[in-house]
């Protein structure tokens, strides 16, 4: 996990944010623009009605003549399209063309709480001395009575000061002080995005965590953060935060410049929101590409025409170039797998090059060759086969042998595995077993029901029986409730992460199943990763919404 550590010093104390520049008006009008506007009518009598903008703050009266259908003229004509909207509706503002939503006031009683409105923003200054700083905070609209002319209330929570080799964030908290609660400014450890996801953006699909952003194109030219191209990150960036976790970082990796211009997004992506810098595969100590990528200038060439630059194809290009068998079809083809599978085929390879292996791969004609050709080495390990022969290492008909390799490792299950497999299938019970009105997961109780399911659904798991036993890895079933007894969909889970899910294969290694309970999966690991939360009952604890609306049991 990489945190960007704040560099409290005694020369950089929270007396820095003591100068930071207040907000002006020009930025109020800006947090104006970002909030829905409003085009109020109040009714008079019958025939008068008087508008007012929330945006412009445009206002006139509209007095309805008695043949207006007949006039070529009128001083208030231009209202005359207004006059017939209802509440609700949506229309243009008649003073400043503004897209506005039109609100009875007498519908809305004196408080208006369905008027009030509140965003997220954070307001870049240059300050002294090169410094960037942020006010990031909610902005507040309200209204009440007939007091339209609401004004912006804007509460800073948390303020930061960026130069380069120097980040600093304070937090304006409740603090229990003295028998009292009191809100207080304070330093934090580390530099942070300012907003926390929102306790429904799960169910919502929306991130709490967006905000919008004001000043920093016109700001960051006159500070020292000029080249941290963190206006070409605002344009790249895929969700609506990660803004400040990419100054934080700037300040430290000025790299990450080179990252944006370079688009090398995914070692980016994994750095800004997955907080993994990477060190094994980077050098972020490195001041030219290839020391950066740490390979040479060939292979940075290379990996440079890339699509996608991903870090697994520069965690591919490296493991080839220690083993001096780089080649662009290596590449291509290992780019391609899970990252899970090149390290397991890695390992089959064992000593012979991985260059090797892969041309062996390509050759065969299923698609599923990489995962079929390392369990199967792994089986032949177990069953003792002579691996040194060519024809067994690298047999000509893999399928075949694979399924007969299958078969020999079920007899040479016993009593005593099955009784580390009973023993595991209790925990596993408890950890994984889920269940709704369309699927559930059912936990294999025997080695001899993974190699069923190898059999009944055409793919390799029944070479997973032994190491799923020995809690190498984890194997579950996902079976249509309608017909538990119907093998459907197997599964394969991390042993290190409980929630990550490795791969979910069909009848002949399809996807079919991934696909059609796509929603039920995402809630099972949902459930998983929050602890597996049971009942008294024993029946899993999920929330709920008025969205979902799902009644979970345990599996029989």
């Amino acid at each position: 996990m990489s945190k960007c550590k704040c560099d409290w010093s005694a020369e950089h104390t929270a007396d820095l944010f003591k100068r930071i520049t207040p907000i002006t008006h020009k930025e109020e009008e800006q947090m104006e623009a970002m909030f829905r506007t409003y085009l109020i009518v109040e009714v008079e009598d019958r025939r008068t009605k008087h508008f007012y903008c929330t945006s412009c703050k445009g206002s006139s009266d509209f007095i309805k003549p008695h043949n207006m259908p007949e006039l070529d003229y009128d001083p208030y004509n231009d209202f005359a399209d207004y006059y017939n909207l209802k509440h609700g509706e949506q229309t243009h503002c008649p003073f400043c063309g503004n897209s506005a939503e039109i609100v009875y006031a007498g519908k809305m009683g004196r408080l208006c709480e369905k008027m009030w409105q509140q965003v997220k923003v954070i307001v870049f200054h240059a300050e002294a001395d090169g410094w960037l700083s942020a006010q990031a905070g909610y902005a507040t609209k309200s209204y009440s009575g007939k007091n339209w002319r609401a004004d912006i209330e804007y509460w800073p929570q948390e303020q930061y000061m960026f130069r380069p080799h120097c980040a600093l964030q304070w937090e304006r908290r409740y603090r229990y002080i003295r028998g009292n609660w009191q809100l207080r400014w304070s330093e934090t450890a580390t530099i942070h995005e300012p907003f926390r996801p929102g306790s429904n953006d799960y169910w919502t699909g929306r991130d709490g965590r967006s905000y919008s952003v004001i000043g920093l194109c016109d700001c960051i030219e006159k500070t020292d953060l000029r080249y941290s191209a963190a206006d070409q990150f605002i344009e790249k960036k895929e969700s609506g935060f990660g803004l400040m976790r990419y100054l934080g970082e700037y300040c430290h990796r000025p790299q990450l410049e080179m990252l944006v211009k370079l688009e090398f997004n995914d070692i980016l992506r994994e750095l800004i929101y997955c907080h993994r810098s990477n060190p094994r595969l980077v050098n972020w100590k490195a001041t030219d590409l290839s020391g950066f990528l740490r390979l040479d200038k060939r292979c940075t060439k290379l990996f440079m025409q890339s699509e996608h630059r991903s870090v697994q194809e520069l965690e591919v290009m490296q493991m080839l170039k220690r083993d001096n068998s780089y080649d662009p079809e290596t590449t291509a083809y290992l780019a391609g797998l899970h990252i899970e599978t090149i390290r397991q085929l890695k390992e089959a390879a064992d000593a012979r090059p991985i260059a090797e292996a892969v041309r062996y791969l390509r050759k065969q004609k299923s698609k599923d060759a990489a995962q079929l050709w390392v369990d199967y080495i792994r089986m032949a390990k177990d069953l003792a086969y002579d691996l040194t022969e060519e024809t067994v290492f690298y047999p000509k008909s893999l399928k075949e042998r694979h399924d007969t390799a299958a078969e020999m490792f079920e007899l040479k299950a016993d009593e005593k595995s099955a009784k580390r497999f009973r023993r595991r299938a209790k925990l596993l019970q408890q950890r994984y077993a889920f269940s709704d009105d369309e699927f559930t997961i059912l936990i294999p109780k025997t080695m001899h029901d993974i190699v069923c399911e190898g059999k009944a659904l055409h793919h390799c798991v029944g070479g997973y029986a032994e190491r799923h036993c020995d809690g190498k890895t984890t194997i579950l079933f996902l079976r249509r409730k309608e017909n538990l007894e119907q093998p459907y969909g197997t599964i394969e889970m991390s042993v290190e992460n409980v929630a990550n899910m490795i791969q979910l294969r069909g009848d002949h290694n399809n996807d079919i199943p991934r696909q059609e309970s796509k929603e039920f999966i995402a809630m099972w690991l949902h459930w998983v990763a929050d602890g597996s939360l049971r009942d008294a009952q024993g029946n899993p604890i999920v929330p709920e919404n008025e969205e979902t609306r799902i009644e979970m049991k345990v599996t029989a």
